[in-house]
């Protein structure tokens, strides 16, 4: 076998391990694909396959400052979120297989954790729960941004994208992930930022 030679009981012997594969906790291996449309194609038609009612999640996006404090442009601060991971829209459903891709929880939970949505809570039904929930761990864009000459410029002052926001009874995806941890999942910041560490770009949305 190993000289590219097959027998008939080689053949045999392999075509005996054909057979359904049955993952405990629910949470399949990722495939992969070279092409970010690819990728929505498989999860779309993943999805599909799905019982019960999809939740949409619209990002909100902002766009930031250059290294000398000038506006970044709509199609520039567009084009810099289209380059990075997190979507612009997620849909999800109850039995979604998800994947973090960015860290929530160090050594626990990272970017690339996957796991299963079990339900779709409150942020205050988690906390009456008990529940946790998951928080930045990488500079949320809250501090005020430098820029070139030393001032700062605040990230209030970051510009809205779109009218996107999220109200206090929006439903967030509860996940339970492969080491069993249970989690609500609401949304996170994720910036491109310059090399001074200004916020050209920022996108808030949930994980997915």
């Amino acid at each position: 076998m190993r000289h590219g030679m097959l027998n008939t009981d080689d053949v045999h012997c392999l075509q005996s391990l054909s057979r359904p594969l049955h993952y405990s906790d629910g949470i399949e291996p990722s495939q992969l694909f070279p092409l970010r449309r690819e990728v929505e194609s498989c999860n779309n038609s993943r999805l599909k396959e799905l019982p019960g009612p999809k939740h949409n999640y619209p990002a909100m996006d902002h766009a930031g400052y250059d290294i000398y404090g000038n506006p970044i442009e709509r199609e520039s601060a567009e084009l810099l979120l289209d380059r990075i991971n997190a979507l612009s829209i997620i849909s999800l459903k109850a039995g979604a297989q998800v994947m973090l891709i960015q860290n929530v929880e160090q050594g626990s939970l990272v970017n690339g954790s996957q796991g299963l949505v079990l339900d779709f809570i409150t942020t205050h039904d988690a906390q009456e729960r008990g529940i946790a929930i998951a928080e930045q761990t990488t500079r949320r864009g809250q501090d005020d941004i430098p820029i070139s000459d030393g001032s700062t410029v605040s990230s209030e002052d970051l510009r809205p994208l779109n009218n996107n926001v999220f109200g206090r009874q929006q439903l967030w995806p509860l996940v339970r992930f492969e080491n069993g941890r249970e989690m609500l999942c609401p949304p996170l910041d994720f910036t491109v930022e310059g090399f001074m560490g200004n916020v050209e770009a920022r996108r808030t949305t949930s994980q997915g």
